[in-house]
Formats: structure tokens, C-alpha cells, sequence
């Protein structure tokens, strides 16, 4: 079943470049749907758990990089943003439901 993940990107030793950035998508984007809230932050939906993504990330990423994998529970939340980010979380929070 799917779930959303929180992936948290520290870029070491400074702001992330496009090529760090589109590492992160090239790698999540194998495992499922996923909505890039900011240059260090990414919510993922998929069928795989952190330790995957934990794992593919720890391969694409330049190891001086920390980065973190949680759960996101999509009932528990609060914050600001663009409307779309609101409708990708709702529209797959559905898909929770009518499982």
C-alpha cells in the first residue's frame, strides 16, 4: 500500500546545485509519485518503504550530504503553500481512503 515520505536534503557545504536537485527526482521518481516543496524538501508517494528510498538516495547523493526519510502522515498536518501542494496531498489521500 502507499504511504507519503518526507525526503530532507542538508546540502553540504552549501546550497544545492541543479545537478544534486535533479539526482534527488531522478531517484525518488523510480519509486513513485512525488511533489518537490522546496530546493531541500520532497513528499513522496510510494509502495516502498524509508529504508529504499533511504537506500537509492544514499547511492545518488555525494556522501558529505545528510539527508533524512520520514513518514508523513497526510491527516496530521499544517503549513503554508502553493494551492497545488494542498490538491496533490488531498487527491492521494483519497486513494488512502478507498483502499
Amino acid at each position: 500500500m502507499n504511504q507519503f515520505y518526507v525526503i530532507s536534503v542538508s546540502w553540504v557545504p552549501g546550497p544545492a546545485n541543479l545537478t544534486d536537485v535533479e539526482a534527488v527526482e531522478l531517484c525518488i521518481q523510480r519509486f513513485g509519485d512525488w511533489f518537490r516543496f522546496s530546493a531541500s524538501t520532497w513528499l513522496c508517494w510510494t509502495d516502498v518503504g524509508p529504508q529504499a528510498l533511504y537506500g537509492a538516495l544514499r547511492t545518488a547523493l555525494d556522501a558529505r550530504n545528510n539527508f533524512l526519510v520520514t513518514a508523513f502522515d497526510p491527516y496530521q498536518w499544517s503549513g503554508w503553500g502553493p494551492n497545488v501542494l494542498e490538491e496533490w496531498i488531498n487527491e492521494r489521500k483519497l486513494k488512502l481512503i478507498s483502499n
